[in-house]
């Protein structure tokens, strides 16, 4: 899990989406075109390229037919976040519907959506490595919580990431790694390796010893 910036969008686009009521906003988020349609296309663009089709929780990569767009604060919950660059990630399936679904992410809520409180690790507002960390041996496949972090006891349980599951597709994420922009997503030492290997230049495969 990385922190992520927020996509960039047009002033006038928000602001003609941001007019509408809070009921409006999210019963827009169903469009398929105008306006809406517009902000969810940039939303998936840049995203895409922020996240290096990428998980924004698992970490996991997202083949091409699955780039689900993820509301962080469920708009079923709070209809007037529905069009924020800032609550909004591309997640895996299983993260998004099977795991997290419309589950309400705010504990405290305010009016600015920055100032709110949430539940798990915010993936644009919070460093995920003040909160969870890799250990296990010299692989660093495994996860554990940060200093009791309850964001990040609450992300490891709502998105199951200790789970026998999760671990072994992690290994064998980081045994398939293939670029540069897989570096920074590979767990402890998975990455250390990788690094060495690419800067060897020796042409060696990095693989499960």
């Amino acid at each position: 899990m990385r922190q992520l910036t927020p996509a960039i969008i047009d002033a006038q686009l928000l602001a003609k989406l941001h007019a509408k009521s809070a009921e409006k906003q999210r019963n827009m988020w169903a469009y398929t075109r105008g306006h809406a349609r517009s902000f969810k296309d940039a939303i998936t663009t840049q995203m895409v390229i922020i996240q290096h089709r990428r998980c924004a929780y698992c970490g996991g990569k997202l083949p091409g037919d699955e780039l689900t767009r993820d509301h962080i604060a469920p708009k079923e919950h709070h209809p007037e976040f529905t069009f924020f660059p800032e609550n909004l990630v591309l997640a895996c399936t299983y993260c998004n519907t099977e795991c997290k679904k419309a589950t309400d992410t705010i504990t405290v809520k305010q009016a600015v959506y920055a100032n709110c409180t949430f539940l798990i690790i915010h993936p644009h507002f919070d460093n995920p490595d003040n909160h969870i960390t890799m250990v296990g041996g010299t692989d660093k496949i495994l996860i554990k919580v940060v200093n009791g972090s309850a964001k990040g006891r609450e992300t490891v349980r709502m998105f199951r990431l200790a789970s026998p599951e999760r671990t072994k597709r992690r290994a064998e994420d980081a045994a398939t790694a293939k670029d540069q922009n897989d570096i920074a997503h590979l767990p402890g030492r998975w990455r250390e390796g990788f690094e060495w290997v690419q800067n060897s230049k020796l042409g060696i495969k990095f693989r499960v010893v």
